[in-house]
């Protein structure tokens, strides 16, 4: 077949997406040059993502760079695929679906979270289906947020040829609100981003003196969402300091996105100024040295059913105390401290475990890393190729490229 492949106009900014893209991308050309992937490859993404994928890919994989939809244009695609009247008005099909037919594709792969539905058969890579199972948070839930993301996963999954999702949790969600045929359904955990296990082989890095750090610390990095639960740690501290207990500081990293100010004023009230600090996003090589350098991850999440940051923890041998949200278990195993994250008692329970047990630290540590080793980019898109090949014989039954 010839598979298209759709990686977005991935950015460093977009945190643990463009760590997953960037990868996934990096094995599909690898894998193309050396002649192990059964299939013609064609990379569709934005512009500037093109540029690089060009000169890594050279003759063993075309890419195809795609400029987004004029604003009025993606308006009324968007209306569409919504209703039946807007599909009846409005027939012209979108420029992703145009360059597809152009390349001659025969199923395509919506690597990230985005996508949409297209004549086109394709594959659904499904990261969460957070407007469902938290649709209070702003988020995901004002601004009609939650009903585009509805009418859009409403369509987009039951279209989908196949989809990916990293749990048994993620693929029960599919099921019970999507009505999805489990057989249609691939589960496919995350890959530990292949940058921090290379780290991992060097020795480690000192926590950089730009970044202001002093004395022993939490990380938590995520962007600053209201479901990112960052509320959460600054509850614990102020009830661990009212008791004497100001051992550790707090340092968040991440973008903003619309609730960092609350999170800052929350930190003045709390009268934790000195310490938390806010260092916002950071190069990937002091995001590395910070987790060296931390007592532990602590990822105190509301949603799932997946994250990264734990895989990239343990890469880097750091302690992770994570959210016990439906899915962590599944992703992690014994390999982490779990508390609830709607209790900061719980979160002052795993603090106290973690620093007070030296020895089921250094165990978990262990078990961390050898889950981290155990499945990579690479394993993650042999799974995938696995699925687009049972699915070949179906391809097969009507005229395409597929046919020759």
């Amino acid at each position: 077949m010839r598979l298209g492949v759709y990686l977005g106009d991935f950015r460093p900014e977009d945190g643990g997406g463009y760590t997953f893209i960037r990868d996934v991308s990096n094995c599909l050309i690898d894998l193309a040059k050396a002649g192990a992937i059964n299939h013609e490859l064609v990379l569709f993404c934005g512009p500037a993502a093109a540029l690089f994928l060009r000169r890594s890919a050279a003759d063993a994989v075309t890419v195809v760079s795609i400029e987004p939809e004029p604003w009025l244009l993606a308006k009324l695609q968007a209306y569409r695929l919504s209703s039946p009247m807007g599909a009846f008005l409005w027939r012209r099909a979108s420029r992703f679906q145009r360059a597809l037919d152009a390349a001659g594709v025969d199923l395509v792969w919506f690597v990230g979270a985005s996508g949409e539905s297209l004549d086109t058969p394709y594959i659904a890579t499904v990261w969460d289906l957070q407007h469902r199972t938290h649709p209070w948070f702003p988020e995901v839930g004002q601004l009609s947020v939650w009903d585009r993301r509805e009418r859009h996963f409403s369509r987009y999954l039951r279209r989908a040829a196949m989809l990916i999702t990293g749990t048994q949790v993620g693929k029960q969600e599919l099921e019970r609100y999507y009505q999805i045929n489990p057989s249609q359904i691939t589960v496919l955990q995350h890959p530990t981003p292949s940058f921090y296990l290379e780290q991992s082989k060097l020795p480690p890095r000192p926590c950089p003196a730009h970044l202001g750090i002093h004395g022993d610390y939490l990380l938590y990095p995520a962007q600053f969402w209201a479901h990112k639960n960052h509320m959460l740690l600054l509850e614990t501290f102020a009830r661990m300091s009212s008791r004497g207990d100001k051992e550790l500081n707090l340092v968040f990293v991440g973008s903003d996105k619309g609730n960092k100010a609350y999170i800052e004023k929350m930190i003045l009230r709390l009268g934790l100024g000195d310490r938390v600090r806010l260092l916002g996003f950071v190069a990937i090589e002091d995001l590395v040295a910070l987790y060296q350098n931390a007592k532990a991850l602590v990822y105190a999440s509301f949603s799932g059913p997946e994250n990264l940051p734990p895989l990239e923890a343990f890469a880097l041998r750091c302690p992770v105390l994570q959210s016990g949200f439906p899915g962590a278990r599944e992703q992690l195993g014994e390999a982490a401290i779990y508390f609830d994250p709607a209790d900061s008692e719980s979160l002052v329970a795993a603090i106290r475990q973690l620093r007070d047990d030296a020895a089921a630290r250094d165990t978990m540590v262990n078990s961390g890393y050898a889950r981290a080793v155990s499945w990579t980019a690479n394993d993650f898109v042999a799974g995938v190729m696995q699925s687009i090949d049972r699915f070949s014989p179906y391809r097969a039954a009507w005229p395409g490229h597929a046919q020759g």
